[in-house]
């Protein structure tokens, strides 16, 4: 998406590759919970949600900081690197736990 300070075209790409992957992710996360204790559907999706939010709110804040002092690049920098700390996070608990 860094492409898309420039064009029009790689952004709404990266807007719609982004999307199927967060929509994806959400539909997984969301299987992925309920099989813990399926008789605890609706605790395990309040915290599940609340937790989406937080996340979705400290991205949101820190890229309007992020933009308001180096624009796109560091927004779409930012970005690249909430992504290799959620793998970081991901390969840990796939291997450590």
């Amino acid at each position: 998406m860094i492409f898309g300070k420039t064009s029009l075209v790689p952004l709404i790409i990266g807007i719609i590759i982004f999307d199927f992957a967060a929509q994806g992710t959400y539909i997984l996360n969301q299987s992925e919970i309920y099989k813990l204790k399926p008789e605890a559907r609706s605790r395990l999706t309040t915290a599940y949600i609340t937790s989406f939010f937080i996340g979705g709110s400290i991205g949101s804040s820190t890229s309007a900081i992020v933009f308001s002092k180096y624009w796109w690049i560091g927004v779409c920098i930012l970005g690249g690197i909430y992504l290799i700390v959620a793998i970081s996070i991901w390969i840990r608990e796939l291997f450590y736990s």
